[in-house]
């Protein structure tokens, strides 16, 4: 079930997001995530979150900030199941189109938007870390 994420919900979401941007990013230090949790909770405050939720329990999350996704995040026990795909339907139908950014070498994660429809429209080097992201879209045809 996909529910508007309510505030009581935000460090659950947290939770997940760490965990898995840590899990998926083992080629930026955990350090780094770990620095960036409060800025990720102020910006969470912002940003229009959708939680999917299993049997009562937040497994992933999606994050959209107009059309802009700023995240997408399944808990690694719930990966492979869909979860990601109803996420970003939901977002799909929310926005006329959307973009994002995903780092080059999270190769999962490309080939799901890939798979998703979203194609890049630009290639950069995030400031921050020094890792190339790419930049990808996805337009209602």
């Amino acid at each position: 079930m996909i529910l508007k994420m309510n505030s009581d919900q935000l460090e659950d979401v947290l939770t997940i997001w760490l965990d898995t941007t840590q899990d998926a990013h083992d080629f930026i230090p955990n350090n780094y995530w770990q620095q960036q949790l409060p800025a990720v909770r102020e910006a969470m405050k912002t940003a229009e979150i959708y939680v999917y939720q299993h049997h009562g329990e937040i497994v992933g999350f999606i994050g959209l900030v107009d059309t802009y996704l700023a995240g997408l995040f399944v808990s690694k026990s719930a990966q492979r199941h869909s979860i990601g795909h109803a996420l970003i339907n939901k977002a799909k139908t929310i926005a006329p189109s959307l973009t994002l950014a995903v780092y080059a070498k999270n190769q999962q994660a490309f080939r799901f938007y890939s798979k998703e429809g979203f194609a890049v429209i630009g290639k950069s080097q995030d400031s921050a870390t020094g890792e190339y992201e790419y930049q990808m879209e996805w337009t209602c045809d």
